[in-house]
């Protein structure tokens, strides 16, 4: 067995053990990233293998939470529900994941629009809970990773990683959001 492989599952192990199930936050994210590094390929760029360059990928796995766990408001409004998606909660919108928008506010108003049809569905919010007023969202992690994906990517290239035939040269591809095939 692999050297990295045997420390990923006693790390991970460990961790299981020490940590409660919800403390997963910066440290579970920043472990996750120090376990990719000690997995890389011995042929990978020599920069990653830094002391340097480890400590940075460790500490910035961590930054969405950074975002998320804040006091601002109007930022947890708008980071929140990017960092989840809460699955089960489409049952009672009565709806499937093959069945979304690969549109984020088309989504959005169709949640609304289930809820402004069915309230009695629907128990009311606690505003004294809902600071951020996302206690009606069920969250935007599948939109949020395609947009991630999509904002690093120069315009005219191809969006997605295919393995190609010996010279045959890659051609731009629209990537778009399945809800069915990334949720199932």
């Amino acid at each position: 067995m692999k050297k990295a492989t045997v420390i990923a599952w006693l790390t991970i192990s460990i961790c299981l053990t020490r940590m409660p199930a919800r403390a997963w936050d910066y440290e579970g994210h920043r472990l996750v990233n120090q376990l990719a590094l000690a997995s890389l390929p011995t042929n990978f760029p020599v920069f990653a293998f830094t002391p340097e360059a480890r400590e940075r990928v460790a500490f910035l796995a961590g930054e969405p939470d950074r975002w998320r766990n804040t006091t601002d408001q109007a930022l947890n409004h708008f980071n929140g529900p990017d960092h989840y998606m809460d699955m089960e909660q489409l049952e009672d919108y009565g709806l499937e994941a093959r069945q979304l928008s690969s549109f984020r506010y088309d989504f959005v108003a169709q949640l609304a629009l289930i809820r402004a049809a069915h309230p009695t569905n629907f128990p009311p919010i606690d505003a004294g809970r809902d600071r951020d007023h996302t206690r009606q969202l069920i969250g935007f992690l599948p939109w949020a990773i395609t947009l991630m994906q999509h904002r690093y990517m120069p315009v005219g290239e191809p969006r997605a990683l295919v393995e190609l035939p010996a010279g045959k040269r890659p051609q731009a591809v629209e990537m778009r959001l399945d809800m069915a095939e990334q949720c199932t």
